[in-house]
């Protein structure tokens, strides 16, 4: 356990159970009581500390996301996500973001469950009747399931200005078509055409426990630790554009909402406030050994206890 602060700033890395301390390299380069006490104890005369440096990673980047491995011998991360996930995470995060915040929950389940909730493109128009009363993303709407080469990384997206009424969604007895629902202020959900493809939704999954999400015109990345068998930890990290990059601006409130705040308003004026409650879900259980590990950073190594990572760039990771 050297690094178990989820942020911070340091001068080195300590272990806290011997408190032995290592550089940002990996090098140890102080023992405690290395010499013994009243000249009793100690290391042997022949201790090196070149030889007791934490194991590197073997690390790989693609657009400020890090990823590493214990396995000297992984194949090229490219090869092992796929050229159609490489190509969606290359799209997605084509320019630097500003962190909006960042939150996790934990959850009672395995880490599979929220694994392969995130593959399920039955229950969004079912279970998120905010997305369906106001049209954000309906199963009517233009959109696709691709997955890589090797079945491993999924990816599921949305175009929402395609969405016209359809018959179906009329005639369901949805949650989503009860009456007396309306936005104190539309501004909420008012989006524009960021990307070329005209993608308005995806979710990507990378690895079996990290998702890169787009949300409108926000990008969130997920990342779920798994802390047992029966329970699990997920990381949400918001982020959106610093600056329009468009003619048309996003509101405040609709920033907000596409990074899961929840906004209420304040006054009948039409200003409104954000009020953020961002807890999540999550699972647990050791992954596949799949050998590539989302987001841990470079300079965590194996004694390293698994905490959330963000890009000095700006651009959101996560770390498992």
């Amino acid at each position: 356990m050297i690094c178990y602060q989820p942020s911070g700033h340091v001068a080195a890395l300590t272990c806290p159970y011997h408190n032995w301390i290592y550089d940002f390299d990996g090098k140890l380069k102080s023992v405690a009581f290395r010499h013994g006490v009243r000249g009793q104890g100690g290391m042997p005369a022949d201790f090196d500390l070149a030889e007791h440096s934490l194991v590197p990673l073997k690390v790989a980047t693609i657009r400020g996301m890090i990823f590493g491995s214990f396995e000297p011998t992984v194949m090229p991360l490219e090869e092992f996500l796929g050229a159609r996930l490489v190509t969606h995470v290359e799209r997605t995060l084509n320019r630097p973001y500003r962190i909006l915040g960042r939150c996790s929950q934990t959850m009672r389940c395995n880490w599979k469950l929220y694994a392969e909730n995130s593959r399920d493109t039955y229950h969004p128009s079912l279970l998120h009747s905010f997305a369906t009363m106001f049209k954000l993303n309906r199963l009517s709407a233009e959109g696709g399931i691709e997955m890589d080469e090797a079945g491993l990384h999924h990816l599921v997206f949305a175009r929402r200005h395609t969405d016209n009424s359809s018959a179906e969604y009329d005639s369901a007895a949805l949650r989503a078509n009860e009456v007396g629902y309306a936005l104190a202020d539309p501004r909420l959900i008012e989006d524009w055409i960021e990307w070329d493809d005209g993608i308005t939704n995806s979710i990507m999954t990378l690895f079996p426990c990290l998702n890169l999400q787009q949300s409108l015109n926000t990008v969130a990345v997920r990342q779920m630790v798994p802390r047992g068998s029966f329970e699990s930890e997920l990381f949400w990290t918001f982020s959106a554009l610093p600056k329009m990059t468009n003619a048309r601006p996003a509101s405040a409130c609709g920033r907000a909402i596409c990074s899961g705040r929840q906004v209420s308003s304040r006054s009948k004026t039409g200003r409104s406030a954000s009020s953020c409650r961002r807890r999540s879900a999550a699972s647990a259980s050791r992954p596949p050994s799949s050998k590539w590990v989302g987001g841990r950073s470079a300079r965590h190594r194996r004694r390293a206890r698994p905490k959330p990572r963000y890009a000095a760039s700006g651009v959101p990771i996560a770390a498992s």
